[in-house]
């Protein structure tokens, strides 16, 4: 996929216009009465902050008087993608409004053609059905687009390269893959991985796709210690080991927070092999702990 040069999206305290038809946004505005006015904006809204002052404000619900919500909305009827996207997130996630995904999206897509991040959360929206009916092809359009205007979220390729993945379009799907791995996310080498051992890439190198496995499931993904249980049960690219398959599907099961399953790889364990994988997996669990924050792929976002 030939993509555009990439160019990061900074939040700066300057107020920039563009100029929007009048019925653009059709939207009925919970602060009418504050922002249809310029100079009752002056006296309610608090002038003083700075765009990204404002967000600060209303992402940590720290807003007395909705002034930092008020002064947001001021400058999106204006057509500042910054801060329509803020009141698409506002929407969304129901800050200081009543929460209404479907009014999201119309602010998302109103600037997603000059902001990167409304661009990505009206492509979240569509891949979750949230607001719009669910249209993986509109959300593939969307974050790509984010990832051309220089959004870098890692759940960007790994959507797409998913995407692509379930479409049968390979190239595109390890073009994405790669730019998952690259960003160094659990996730990321898991569908490298998946994409190697399903022959999608443009070549298999199994220790390639060991060592992604073994590093995503380092970071706590599930079905990268699942996939590991099989590489282990079947012998791809390491020796053949039922009793390692087994302590993999423990380990998997022990991340969803499922109990420990009564795996096909131990059906023909001893009980005394099937106890040494669980103590394994059980000490593997012990050292290990999931990460204190891990990859929304459902949620929008502000900055």
């Amino acid at each position: 996929m030939k993509k555009l040069p990439a160019f990061s999206v900074a939040v700066i305290s300057v107020t920039v216009t563009f100029i929007f038809p009048s019925n653009a946004i059709a939207d009925s505005n919970p602060f009418s009465g504050i922002i249809q006015r310029i100079e009752g904006l002056k006296k309610d809204g608090d002038t003083s902050l700075s765009i990204d002052q404002a967000l600060q404000k209303v992402q940590s619900s720290n807003d007395p008087g909705n002034k930092a919500g008020k002064l947001i909305f001021s400058y999106a009827k204006q057509g500042n993608p910054i801060a329509c996207n803020a009141v698409g997130w506002m929407f969304d996630n129901g800050k200081e409004v009543k929460q209404d995904s479907a009014k999201a999206l119309r602010w998302f897509e109103s600037c997603a053609s000059k902001n990167s991040l409304a661009s990505y959360n009206a492509g979240v929206l569509y891949a979750e059905g949230r607001g719009p009916m669910k249209n993986d092809d509109k959300s593939a359009h969307l974050l790509a687009q984010a990832w051309q205007l220089g959004a870098r979220n890692p759940q960007i390729p790994i959507r797409l390269a998913f995407h692509f993945y379930a479409k049968k379009s390979n190239q595109e799907a390890w073009t994405w893959a790669q730019e998952a791995a690259n960003k160094d996310s659990g996730y990321g080498k898991y569908i490298a991985a998946k994409l190697i051992i399903n022959h999608v890439a443009p070549y298999e190198d199994r220790s390639k796709a060991l060592e992604y496995l073994n590093t995503s499931m380092e970071s706590y993904v599930p079905p990268a210690a699942e996939m590991l249980g099989w590489a282990y049960a079947t012998g791809y690219g390491i020796d053949q080991n039922l009793g390692m398959a087994y302590t993999m599907s423990i380990i998997s099961a022990n991340m969803k927070n499922l109990q420990a399953p009564i795996s096909r790889w131990s059906s023909g364990m001893s009980e005394d092999d099937r106890q040494k994988s669980e103590a394994e997996a059980s000490r593997w669990m012990q050292t290990h702990k999931m990460p204190d924050t891990r990859l929304n792929f459902v949620a929008t976002v502000l900055r």
